[in-house]
């Protein structure tokens, strides 16, 4: 495998699912990835803003699915 591509897809499992051993990111071990950290938020905490008019954590996680979304439909040749 192309040694980018195999840098890219370590990064990407250890971004969403976490690592237990030493990782790209500061936090790794038991809780660590975008998986781990969302399921430890409640649907309230997360629909909650911090500021007036501010975006809330569902909110950039619905941008985070989207871009990925998009991303993907991009590598299967599509115009989205």
């Amino acid at each position: 495998m192309n040694p980018l591509v195999s840098s890219v897809k370590q990064l990407l499992k250890e971004a969403y699912e976490g690592t237990p051993t030493q990782s790209w990111f500061s936090d790794h071990g038991a809780g660590s990835g975008l998986f781990a950290t969302l399921t430890a938020i409640t649907a309230a905490d997360a629909s909650r803003t911090l500021v007036t008019g501010g975006s809330s954590i569902a909110g950039h996680t619905n941008h985070l699915r989207w871009s990925l979304a998009m991303s993907n439909a991009l590598m299967r040749g599509e115009q989205p």
